[in-house]
């Protein structure tokens, strides 16, 4: 009986520091791995002339790494991007990183952009250049009225 007040005595002590040790490590989820968890657009501009090019640095892409934001190489070749100008058009790749893709088509294009198996998407704005206010092609700009 006196063995068996001893096992029940360190039995639970042993699970409390299991417990207690586990809870301290960083869990398995939150270690730096090679891929990251999931990535998302930093873009630089929203506001495009049309007949103007998108440009691959134009936006930045960043991953999640184990609860850490890291920059992707947007030139890395699982970096993947496309243009969908409308939602009944086909998406229309950016195969030349260095020239970008010309923008044919006024109106909310979607830009798309995938590495490994994870995407994400923001909207740009296509206009010509006097449909917009102070708008001169070269990025966004604003207008105060001074009354």
């Amino acid at each position: 009986m006196k063995g068996t007040k001893k096992f029940f005595t360190i039995f639970p002590l042993f699970f409390i520091a299991v417990a207690f040790i586990a809870g301290c490590s960083a869990p398995i989820g939150g270690l730096e791995v090679d891929s990251p968890r999931y990535i998302k657009a930093d873009p630089h501009k929203f506001l495009y002339a049309i007949d103007t090019f998108f440009m691959v640095n134009d936006v930045d892409v960043i991953g999640v790494f184990g609860g850490r934001e890291r920059l992707i190489d947007i030139n890395d070749n699982d970096v993947k991007i496309t243009i969908i100008e409308s939602p009944l058009s086909e998406p229309v790749p950016v195969i030349d990183k260095e020239k970008g893709i010309q923008l044919k088509s006024k109106g909310r294009n979607t830009v798309v952009i995938s590495y490994l198996d994870m995407v994400t998407d923001y909207r740009i704005q296509v206009a010509a250049p006097g449909e917009v206010p102070g708008y001169n092609g070269e990025g966004i700009s604003i207008i105060i009225n001074w009354w």
